[in-house]
């Protein structure tokens, strides 16, 4: 029986990696959609053009975004729950939401139901695909994660893996509707507030400096929903850091915030990490021998740091290996909802180097690093 089992779950398991490795890198043609606020930016246009001008394949690409919310916004969305995020004056097109959608007023989209409604819901869009009405290949999932506490995530006296933290939970639903409709999921690692923000202290602070300690939460936010849930992540967030500290190009007059035009907007030499990061991921070629188009040229210092860390990155996250960007973890049958709590019950896998047991000790730590104290290699399953 239980052998019976551990061949279920890896049939599973494979599913899901399959999936995401036939996914990427992209052949061509793929229908992409991106879910976020202004950070997601207009890369659906944006990186179809780089990975043209690079000769990569490339895809369709659209975007729903609402200015400054989450992916919490997104999920529970309607004119009367978030009255603030309504424009005061409607524009001409009718879109009522402070955000964009690229596909409003298109194809299947440019029905006298939503004009009147005036907006297009994230999950909608999902189910219902492009314009068109061909179904999408892959969602990209764009999120604030700060506030969101890494301890969210945890071992409840169940025995289940249980998220009360926003973040988790409703990028948990995103990913689960997601796959619903056979496309993959990615996760889109965002940054903290510009270093040099007064009172976050600076990336080359030292390490308890509010700037360093909310980055590192965001991080292990994003790597913990990653291993939990077999997802991808392009690790922009993470390039960021480095380079704003650690990694920032020897040139005196840089500060940490040299990434950024504002509070939070990435500057040229900002846009310049996620595309490369993005471009890197979605072709599987190093960032090394890509080409970004600055608004001004850069000194050549500048750029080919900002190759290499985007590279060092993109490698340590999986993209570049020619296999599918995802973790081993340990693994877990859910989510599912139990008294309002996104848990994840605890499984195990079988192979021939694994020591098995039915209820294997937990390390909550080892989980949310990517390690495991006893050795096991375990796996993520999606049901």
């Amino acid at each position: 029986m239980l052998l019976k089992k551990s061949i279920l779950i890896l049939a599973i398991l494979s599913s899901v990696a399959l999936q995401a490795a036939s996914r990427f890198p992209l052949k061509g043609g793929e229908n992409i959609l991106f879910i976020g606020n202004s950070l997601t930016a207009s890369l659906s246009n944006t990186l179809p053009e780089m990975l043209d001008s690079n000769r990569q394949p490339t895809f369709n690409g659209h975007r729903i975004q609402i200015w400054n919310q989450t992916l919490e916004t997104h999920w529970k969305f309607t004119p009367t729950a978030y009255p603030g995020l309504l424009y005061d004056t409607i524009s001409d097109n009718g879109y009522i939401v402070k955000g964009f959608a690229s596909i409003w007023r298109k194809g299947q989209y440019n029905t006298a139901a939503y004009i009147n409604q005036g907006y297009i819901a994230a999950a909608d869009a999902i189910v219902k695909g492009t314009p068109e009405g061909k179904p999408w290949d892959i969602v990209v999932l764009q999120d604030y994660s700060v506030g969101d506490k890494q301890d969210s995530l945890r071992m409840g006296r169940d025995s289940l893996l249980t998220s009360d933290g926003r973040f988790f939970t409703y990028a948990t639903k995103f990913i689960n509707l997601v796959r619903s409709v056979n496309a993959t999921p990615v996760l889109y690692m965002n940054w903290e507030l510009n270093p040099d923000t007064p009172n976050l202290h600076g990336g080359s602070g030292p390490l308890n400096t509010y700037y360093n300690t909310r980055t590192d939460l965001s991080i292990a936010n994003y790597k913990a929903l990653s291993r939990a849930l077999n997802v991808p992540v392009v690790p922009c967030g993470e390039a960021f850091k480095a380079l704003s500290a650690s990694a920032k190009p020897p040139i005196d007059t840089l500060k940490d915030g040299w990434l950024y035009r504002d509070v939070v907007h990435p500057n040229t030499y900002g846009s310049a990490v996620v595309h490369y990061s993005f471009v890197a991921c979605l072709s599987g070629k190093p960032a090394t021998g890509l080409k970004f188009s600055y608004a001004s040229t850069p000194p050549a210092k500048v750029d080919s740091t900002i190759r290499y860390v985007v590279n060092d990155f993109v490698s340590k996250y999986g993209w570049l290996s020619g296999a599918t960007p995802v973790r081993e973890t340990r693994t877990f049958s859910g989510p599912r909802v139990v008294s309002g709590r996104t848990v994840f019950a605890p499984m195990v896998v079988l192979s021939p180097r694994d020591r098995v047991s039915r209820s294997p000790a937990f390390d909550i730590k080892g989980a949310l690093s990517g390690g495991d104290a006893r050795g096991v290699v375990f796996r993520t399953i999606v049901r």
